[in-house]
């Protein structure tokens, strides 16, 4: 991965800004689990199943849309998944007006499906994952899209770390 910064995740901050939730961060106060952690420790959760899409893949989706120069933003964007990342880059490439085509396994949810259809990504069914790569390299080489990895992206990772920045701030 090239060059993450914390000056990167400032940018990526500032691209974002209003257009992702900024989701609550709540106290897990749990008889459950107060066993296993020390004396006076406190546990936080951040809740990204409110952020659009349910996920915190929102974030790097549209990090990743956003920082396409303009021929790559014309020739559209193609991602793998089974459903966080699947629904997270139909969405952005949506708020971007970018085409979006996403391949997934045959076995994802149905509804997930549906949901990146309804976001207007086109759709590549395939026989399990494995068979999801060698695809995408064929969408790669034929159109011309760029290809947005569901984690081993900078901009994923840079939305990540936007999502840890806002916890460290609004943890007490």
């Amino acid at each position: 991965m090239e060059n993450f910064s914390f000056e990167l995740v400032d940018k990526a901050r500032e691209t974002i800004d209003g257009r992702v939730i900024r989701t609550p961060v709540l106290p897990l106060c749990s008889s459950k689990i107060a066993p296993y952690l020390p004396p006076d420790c406190e546990m936080f959760m951040k809740l990204e199943l409110f952020q659009h899409t349910g996920s915190f893949k929102a974030r790097g989706a549209l990090l990743g849309v956003d920082w396409l120069d303009e021929a790559r933003r014309n020739r559209g964007v193609a991602g793998f998944s089974g459903g966080n990342f699947a629904l997270a880059l139909a969405w952005a490439a949506r708020q971007s007006g970018v085409s979006a085509k996403v391949v997934m396994s045959k076995t994802a949810d149905p509804l997930r499906i549906e949901g990146c259809r309804e976001l207007g990504a086109e759709i590549v069914l395939v026989d399990g994952i494995a068979a999801a790569l060698p695809e995408l390299e064929r969408i790669e080489a034929e159109e011309g899209r760029r290809i947005l990895h569901p984690f081993n992206d900078l901009n994923m990772a840079c939305g990540a770390a936007t999502c840890g920045a806002e916890f460290v701030e609004d943890v007490p």
